[in-house]
């Protein structure tokens, strides 16, 4: 989960640099280790910071998708302040 953790904060660190093609592919790296180890948390976190990617450049439906995604797993986790 380490490298999991670390890629998303890699994301965010490219998300706040609006390097948003970078930011994607670190978070879908994340998203396929957390698939791989079933870890929710990051699946989550993933979802939802490629959701905010589609968001920003345009792809409203995808980043439907990707929230509706990260929703389903924060009820899952009892993650209340994702689901806001």
């Amino acid at each position: 989960t380490g490298k999991a953790d670390l890629l998303i904060g890699f994301a965010k660190l490219e998300w706040n640099a609006s390097n948003y093609l970078q930011s994607r592919e670190l978070a879908e790296q994340a998203l396929n280790i957390a698939m791989k180890i079933g870890n929710k948390h990051h699946l989550n976190r993933a979802y939802a910071i490629i959701g905010d990617i589609e968001r920003v450049i345009g792809d409203p439906k995808r980043s439907r998708e990707y929230y509706e995604k990260s929703i389903v797993i924060s009820k899952e986790i009892n993650n209340k302040w994702s689901e806001a």
